[in-house]
């Protein structure tokens, strides 16, 4: 039976893991002024409501004047104390034809002139509002954003090993981005929509308690399902981040293993996992766009039903008023319809809030998966100030019956009563199998762990009393696999010690056998090194990680395998160096190799987390026990010919090193020791060469070292950056077409949904005409059918808007996917050199990865519908106003090109702001990106700070940006929302005069101007969405950018395998000349010619950046060379294979292994990805290796090869 990936990581519920944040809890790490300042701008922006509740109040005034001075002249006209206020509204009683519209004209003028001046106090307002909330949000999340990375960063290690949901690069992108929405100009706009319905419903009651009660008892409904409906989609919203950020960390797992992937062929099988961890995001997306169509809809028919009920029961108070005496009459005409405008524009705005409701849910899901962990205390705080800070370090150290499982691994005792006494100045070796606890010892005494029981203690006391800083900053580590950071040489070296001068720095390079190196690089100390070192050799890296630890001057040294990255010449310079540096020092050493061992005071011998015996390498010799066994089992028939002895540093490069003549001659000593037994360099088993299902190993290129030799430099190459794709509104749409068929009933339901503004504006028209009537029947019949349209119209908008949010949110959502999977697929499929740029860090890829993704799903899907709901709807009023009059259309219309020309410019002029605002943002998540991937070295070096100011630097920049890009948006978003009311005062004005002179009759003029505002004030809402969707196609164009690349390494046209093809192992290297892409003017490689014949060994042995690594990535086809061919069994490895075949011919060995956060058995098997590897063939393997007895040894779950593993759990 083939092997397949079968298990599948489950995760809690969102919402039963994390706790449940409320909207005002989003708002808890601000401070007073910051509050002050939120508070102040919603209640500004509510004020702003003010301008649109009176204005409806002053269109009412005029409706009744309408009627009253065309159709009842001969009575006393209705007092309008609005519209007296400015000229207008004078009573006149018997008045002629020609003083009623003179005085018509002079109301319309009264009408014109209180709008210009509520709309000008709105406009301010609103200006306010957003800058006044942008500022405090602004200043929020950037502090969010700190406080994350440092709660992030304070954390301890064991939750690193066992929160497998964490995914920074979503989080930081995605969740926050989500947050900031929730948190900046929608509460403005809320504000104002809330601000709106309040006032309205305020001032309807005193015009007609009667009236305004009876059209209001739908937004109990109303509001009911949008509290219902927040709560469902904050709980979605909540799920499907969480979804989002499990395929987020598979992704930032991968890219940061790329080559790894690359060298194993795994790209199809991530792509794969990748897209079915998208498909729970995109099964609670569509969930919700239902669900979010249905209360959007429901709403929408209580809305429109308020003017079935405010009509019916409004009519019948009208004629009840009627047969009153005229001092007793309240039920005017214009009473009515401000009681109807106001109470609709009320409801109406408590609709248009869902839309923004969901940003608000979004918001809280964000902000319970951010703010749980910024609130959990580690169990170790590696940002405490609490302790005690020794003022001086001696250097005993004591570990006492400690017994030590790692979190992740809970039944697995590492460390069994383990005791430990290393007296000051002391150099111990501790030696043992893999697993057996050594590496385990180190972090405990940097504290990364605490024992489960026993004590560890430095001087006497207890570390756990210690300040951890202090204690960290005492200790000196060298790990296993050497860990640099983005920046500088001299950054590097001196990262733990900011003060450092250079003549410091360079002392300790000296003593760390690096200063010659650096010295030959282009720019010396200054050397850019890229992301983790990449433009070094792994013994260049290395020995920069001593320099660094060296130069903390440490009271004690901890070494894990501190020269396995090197070559023999190099790796005995380096433990000279050691030596020297260890010298009055207390030192504690992990290492296989003998040579490093030998000279220490002590060699503990440690098995199954015990000690079995100590003592010094002649006593243990001697005892002929557990150690003579490690190191008499490794002893080669052949010994290799001894190195040839290395001369001693001269006095002038040994400045600030141990210079003693006693000094010298010991380590001269110990360095003759070392080369007499050489041939003994390993205290692990070997083993014989493994067996694959195509035989045995048929050729074999090894070398001292497998490092990689990248982009040195921070030159920007022209091709650093993606060509980008232009991409239009057109051009997003057209991504959807897969999903035509959503597209196409979605943009239906928009088109029908958009018709029932001006549908409902038509029948206001109408309506307004029948109260011109005397009929008491006549009356009440057409106020009864137009009731009967308004429920029709009232049906339309509910089912078109559920159709409408449920097809376009699947359809962005599909898009979306499939925009995710092409640009992780788009990734995996680039040369490991577009890797190498400085700006294609993991963090920053990751950021886009999922940034981009998400910019572009918050312009599509629901959306688009109602951006195109609002274009339908005043395209509709436009065609129905021309229908009935040209010139009053054409007036009401003049306005709208002002209201779309501000949303383009604003979008023109903020288009650098924003690209600036995401090269500050991917810049800020690769800084935090990489301080979490490397998290154990920034720990134990101390260095968060580091990272913090960094992180702030970029973040400076980020609201630099966000300041420009938000400068006129209150501005325009005050525009989009009033130069409606703007353009219908123009047009009533003219629609008037034409009154005046008997072109038109008033129920046109009221039908036009209020077809054109309802849709324009529609759009203006929905035209809210622009700056998103202008953010999505600068996204959709960097994703397009990137699908679209050609890789520089890729199988070229035509290419093809034969199927029986295997190779027999013959590679020829022919006159190879090669320059990495990033440093062109440097060669690596001039003219090499190399030929290795199937079944031979062959070893590539040279100083470290000499180019041996080149030569196996060029033989992996990572790069290809400069000039010259490469031949494997005689084809051309460009033009004779495949590229995925070339790969599968070669089994690769790493110096830094890298294991994946699955299982055991998915890890072994991913050395053939080209089949279902059989659980014999991966057992079979992992005998051959000698793993099996120790995967054996742990505890049964579902079979020893299922436990999931983490490669830093793992020695």
């Amino acid at each position: 039976m083939g092997f397949k990936k079968k298990h599948q990581k489950g995760h809690q519920d969102p919402e039963e893991t994390e706790p449940k944040i409320s909207f005002i809890q989003i708002f808890r790490y601000g401070t007073f002024l910051e509050i002050t300042a939120t508070i102040v701008g919603i209640l500004v922006s509510m004020a702003s409501g003010l301008g649109m509740a009176y204005n409806l109040l002053q269109i009412g005034e005029l409706s009744t004047a309408f009627v009253e001075r065309t159709s009842f002249q001969d009575q006393l006209s209705s007092a309008m104390p609005l519209l007296s206020l400015f000229g207008g509204g004078k009573r006149l009683n018997n008045a002629s034809h020609e003083e009623n519209m003179e005085a018509l004209v002079q109301d319309a003028t009264a009408l014109v002139i209180g709008v210009f001046i509520t709309v000008g106090f709105s406009m301010a307002c609103c200006a306010v509002s957003v800058a006044l909330i942008g500022w405090s949000a602004l200043r929020q999340i950037t502090t969010i954003r700190m406080r994350f990375l440092q709660a992030v960063l304070r954390q301890d290690m064991s939750w690193f090993d066992t929160d497998n949901e964490f995914n920074l690069a979503s989080k930081m992108s995605e969740n926050l981005m989500k947050l900031k929405e929730g948190m900046s100009e929608k509460l403005a706009v809320v504000g104002n929509l809330l601000g709106t319905a309040i006032i309205s419903v305020a001032l309807a009651f005193p015009l007609g308690w009667e009236l305004a009660l009876a059209c209001i008892t739908v937004m109990p409904f109303s509001v009911a399902a949008s509290v219902y409906l927040s709560n469902y989609q904050t709980k979605s919203s909540a799920r499907e981040m969480e979804s989002y950020s499990q395929a987020g960390k598979h992704a930032e797992e991968i890219l940061k293993s790329v080559k790894t992937v690359a060298a194993f062929g795994g790209e199809e099988k991530e792509v794969k996992t990748y897209r079915s961890l998208l498909d729970p995001a995109e099964k609670y997306g569509r969930k919700r766009g239902l669900y979010t169509g249905i209360g959007n809809g429901f709403n929408w028919v209580l809305t429109y039903c308020l003017n079935a009920i405010g009509l019916v029961y409004g009519i019948r108070l009208v004629l009840d008023d009627r047969e009153k005496p005229e001092e007793e009459r309240r039920y005017v005409v214009g009473v009515v319809f401000s009681v109807l405008f106001s109470i609709y524009m009320a409801t109406q705005s408590v609709t248009l809030c869902v839309p923004h409701v969901e940003a608000f849910a979004a918001a809280r899901g964000a902000a319970a998966s951010i703010f749980h962990l910024m609130e959990r205390d580690p169990k170790i705080d590696s940002l405490s100030k609490q302790g005690i800070k020794p003022r001086r370090v001696v250097g005993n150290i004591a570990l006492e019956n400690v017994d030590f499982s790692y979190p992740s691994r809970p039944n697995v005792q590492v460390l069994k009563g383990f005791s430990l006494h290393i007296k000051a100045g002391e150099c111990v070796a501790l030696v043992g199998s893999s697993g057996c606890g050594k590496s385990t010892i180190l972090q405990l005494l940097q504290r990364l762990y605490d024992p489960h029981s026993g004590s560890v203690k430095l001087d006497g006391r207890e570390i756990r009393n210690l300040n951890i800083g202090w204690l960290r900053s005492s200790l000196g580590v060298v790990g296993q696999e050497p860990v640099l950071f983005r920046g500088t040489i001299f950054e590097n070296i001196a990262i733990a010690c900011p003060e450092a001068t250079l003549p410091e720095v360079q002392r300790v390079a000296t003593m760390a056998y690096a200063h010659d190196f650096i010295m030959k690089l282009p720019k010396g100390y200054d050397t850019v090194i890229g992301e983790r070192g990449a433009s070094l050799s792994g013994g260049q890296k290395q020995r920069i990680a001593i320099a660094r630890s060296l130069l903390r001057e440490p009271a004690v040294l901890l070494l894990d395998e501190a020269t396995s990255a090197l070559d023999p010449h190099s790796e005995r310079q380096v433990q000279a160096a050691l030596d020297r540096a260890s010298l009055g020092r207390t030192t504690i050493m992990v290492s296989h190799r003998l040579s490093t061992i030998l000279n220490a005071n002590r060699i503990i011998c440690m098995d199954q987390g015990a000690i079995v015996e100590q003592g010094t390498h002649e006593e243990l010799m001697k005892a002929k026990g557990f150690y003579y066994k490690l190191v008499t089992t490794n002893k080669q028939k052949g010994e290799p010919e001894s190195p040839e002895h290395l001369p001693e540093l001269p006095e002038n490069e040994q400045e600030g090193a141990v210079n003693s003549p006693m000094v010298r001659s010991d380590v001269t000593k110990r360095d003759a020791q070392r080369r007499r037994l050489s041939k003994q360099n390993s205290v692990i088993e070997s083993h014989e060469w493994m067996q694959t299902p195509r035989g045995s190993v048929t050729s074999a290129l090894s070398i001292g070292y497998q490092g990689f030799l990248f982009n040195s430099d921070k030159d920007k190459e022209e091709d650093d950056v993606e060509e980008a794709v232009p991409v239009t509104g057109w051009k997003i749409l057209k991504l959807n077409s897969p999903e035509w068929v959503y597209i196409t009933i979605g943009s239906i339901a928009a088109f029908l949904q958009g018709a029932c503004f001006p549908a409902f504006a038509l029948l206001f028209g109408f309506t307004s005409g029948i109260f011109a009537l005397t009929n008491r029947e006549e009356l009440i019949y057409l106020g009864d059918l137009y009731a009967g349209m308004f429920v029709l119209v009232a049906a339309i908008a509910g089912v078109s808007m559920c159709l409408q949010s449920s097809t376009f949110t699947t359809a962005g959502l599909k898009m979306t996917t499939r925009l995710r999977e092409a640009y992780f697929n788009a990734l995996l499929r680039q040369e490991i050199g577009y890797y190498d740029k400085e700006c294609n860090t993991v963090g920053a890829i990751c950021a886009r990865l999922s940034g981009d993704a998400a910019e572009v799903q918050g312009a599509t899907g629901m959306r688009i519908g109602l951006i195109l709901q609002g274009v339908s709807s005043v395209a509709i009023g436009v065609i129905m106003g021309l229908a009935f009059n040209v010139k009053l259309t054409l007036v009401a219309t003049a306005f709208l090109p002002i209201m779309i020309g501000s949303i383009y410019l604003e979008g023109k002029m903020s288009q650098k702001s924003q690209s600036d605002e995401r090269d500050a943002m991917e810049s800020a998540t690769g800084v935090a990106t990489e301080a979490i991937v490397s998290i154990k070295t920034v720990q134990s070096l101390g260095i968060e700070t580091v990272f913090l100011e960094k992180f702030r630097d970029s973040l400076t920049l980020a609201c630099d940006a966000v300041a420009k890009k938000s400068r006129w948006r209150g501005l325009v978003l005050g525009l989009g929302l009033y130069v409606p009311m703007i353009a219908f005062c123009c047009a009533i004005v003219y629609g008037t005069i034409l009154i005046s002179t008997g072109e038109l009759e008033y129920k046109i003029v009221l039908l036009v101007t209020e077809c054109v505002m309802f849709g324009a004030y529609m759009l203006g809402h929905t035209l809210v969405y622009a700056t998103s969707f202008n953010a999505a196609k600068t996204s959709a164009s960097r994703i397009l950018g990137l699908i679209n690349r050609e890789p520089l390494v890729k199988t070229h046209d035509g290419v093809s395998d034969k199927s029986d093809w295997v190779a027999t192992g013959n590679f020829t290297l022919k006159d190879i000349e090669f320059s990495y892409p990033t440093r062109k003017h440097q060669k690596v490689l001039k003219g090499i010619d190399l030929h290795v014949d199937a079944g031979k060994t062959v070893a590539l042995v040279g100083p470290s950046g000499c180019g041996k690594s080149t030569v196996l990535q060029l033989l992996q086809r990572f790069y290809d060379p400069d000039s010259g061919t490469i031949e494997l069994d005689g084809l051309d490895n460009r033009s004779g294979m495949t590229l995925p075949r070339l790969r599968r011919q070669l089994g690769v060995v790493q110096q830094e292994p890298v294991l994946f956060d699955r299982t055991l058995a998915e890890n072994i098997a991913y050395g053939d990805n080209s089949r279902n590897v059989s659980m014999h063939e991966i057992i079979e393997a992992a005998k051959a290796a000698n793993i099996h007895t120790f995967i054996s040894s742990l505890p049964k779950l579902k079979g020893n090869y299922w436990r999931m593993c983490k490669g830093q759990e793992t020695s």
